[in-house]
């Protein structure tokens, strides 16, 4: 569940995952592109790659001192309803399902920083307490928050743990979100390999953010990276091609 790669400095890699994009949009060929909401977002120095951060609570702020999953379930589920409105506007996205899936995967994302993990999390509350997550982790509590928002979720595992994911049901189709690389695409995986058109947005991750503590991009110097995960995911199927994937689990 974890890629090597070679030990570039972050900016690096950002400049190379930047240049892999605009190739593949400006690419006539090539099948996709970018949701085209960016244009309405400012941009600085401040964020190497990818959307700025949103105003959304913690997960561990969200969940407080529910006693169990269930309890923090119940919890996460009631901001989002009572934030509704306001979080249609944070993520631009006017489908339900959709954003309640986006919500999902951000919270998700930013609660807990990505490096190798050395007691893997049983439960939602344990993750929220975790010091690290990997993929496999960042899905289950993924599938966790789906669970008390109501989504039809399934978990997606790529050439035999290389990456995991979680593809949600929207309007009778599975769509990417993707907890590890906070990168939701229009498609699933098995129609990104046979090459379809998607449409992808690249949210915020403090891993891309100079202003976000060293502990984010720790994993970087154990030759994990995040970034060029998130640099090919959009481009699966057609300059990047995993072999096979399988769906390990529901709900």
């Amino acid at each position: 569940m974890k890629r090597r790669f070679r030990q570039y400095s972050i900016v690096t890699l950002a400049f190379i995952s930047g240049l892999m994009l605009s190739a593949a949009v400006l690419n006539q060929n090539m099948q996709i592109q970018s949701d085209n909401t960016w244009a309405g977002v400012s941009f600085d120095a401040r964020i190497l790659s990818g959307e700025p951060p949103l105003d959304v609570a913690a997960l561990r702020d969200i969940v407080g001192d529910a006693p169990n999953d269930a309890a923090a379930a119940t919890t996460i589920r009631a901001y989002y309803d009572e934030q509704a409105d306001r979080l249609a506007g944070v993520f631009r996205e006017q489908n339900e399902a959709r954003r309640r899936a986006l919500f999902g995967m951000y919270i998700v994302h930013l609660a807990v920083p990505y490096n190798f993990v050395e007691t893997m999390p049983e439960t939602l509350l344990d993750f929220v307490n975790a010091p690290t997550a990997h993929c496999g982790v960042y899905s289950l509590a993924q599938s966790q928050v789906y669970g008390g928002l109501g989504l039809t979720w399934r978990n997606i595992v790529i050439d035999g743990g290389w990456h995991g994911l979680i593809e949600v049901q929207i309007d009778g189709a599975w769509e990417v979100f993707d907890s590890t690389s906070n990168v939701w695409v229009s498609t699933s995986v098995d129609r990104m390999l046979a090459g379809d058109d998607r449409v992808y947005r690249e949210f915020y991750t403090p891993i891309l953010d100079r202003q976000a503590g060293a502990v984010y991009r720790a994993h970087i110097q154990n030759e994990y990276s995040v970034p060029e995960l998130r640099a090919g995911l959009p481009l699966w199927g057609l300059r990047v091609f995993p072999s096979q994937w399988e769906v390990v689990a529901s709900g």
